[in-house]
């Protein structure tokens, strides 16, 4: 869903993603068609697809573990110095959920390898000399079964100021915090702290839920047995 306008964005299967007023309703605003000729190669299958919090990108995931960026106004994917994918391993794994911080520096994916990788905006390799661009910045095989979900969170550090947060939680039943700032490409995700969430049901999504002016937010949990609970995670 599109930050400020009443536009929702719709990436399908066949390689195509339209631009629909959920409002004015009626026929798609856009409709690009990327893959038409070769809608049968599941590799090129979109999974997934965010707005950036300004929404002028649209990041959509593909099946192979592949990131596309598209300019959201042309509906032109652009071209970037390295591609965004999750591995440059001949063996690569489906996306299945895609989630950008509040902040527009940070996107993350969940993988069918119960995988968390993160991605980031800014200079290239960390030299201010090089354009600004969507980078990979580390990943990490955290859980023992499938994700269900992932969530960035805000929360407050040491000195009061904010602070972005990652978590991931799975069908074993575990939720995993992960440091975004310490997280290098070459290496995997820092984990901060992980626990136990349900003893019977299986964990299905995730959201933060803030608390406000406090230090300590809430992550909220949904479950197979219809159940919503609260966590907080610094406990």
């Amino acid at each position: 869903m599109h930050p400020h306008q009443t536009v929702l964005a719709i990436a399908g299967a066949e390689g195509f993603i339209l631009l629909w007023d959920y409002v004015k309703k009626g026929d798609p605003i856009s409709n690009y068609e990327y893959f038409k000729k070769e809608a049968n190669r599941v590799e090129k299958h979109f999974t997934a697809i965010e707005f950036t919090p300004d929404g002028s990108e649209i990041l959509a995931a593909q099946y192979n573990g592949d990131i596309k960026l598209m300019d959201s106004q042309t509906g032109q994917f652009k071209k970037l110095n390295t591609p965004l994918k999750t591995t440059d391993r001949p063996t690569r794994y489906a996306i299945t959920q895609m989630v950008v911080s509040s902040d527009g520096k940070y996107f993350a994916v969940c993988d069918l390898n119960a995988a968390v990788s993160l991605f980031k905006k800014d200079h290239l390799n960390g030299d201010p000399m090089k354009p600004v661009e969507w980078q990979f910045n580390g990943k990490i095989k955290s859980h023992e079964i499938e994700i269900s979900s992932i969530s960035f969170g805000q929360g407050l550090d040491i000195e009061g100021n904010p602070m972005l947060r990652l978590f991931s939680i799975g069908k074993d039943r575990r939720c995993f915090e992960y440091d975004v700032y310490q997280s290098e490409a070459s290496k995997p995700l820092v984990v901060v702290s992980h626990f136990s969430i349900e003893q019977e049901a299986v964990p299905t999504s995730c959201i933060w839920y803030p608390k406000k002016d406090s230090k300590e937010g809430l992550l909220l949990t949904a479950n197979n047995d219809y159940k919503m609970k609260v966590w907080n995670p610094s406990a």
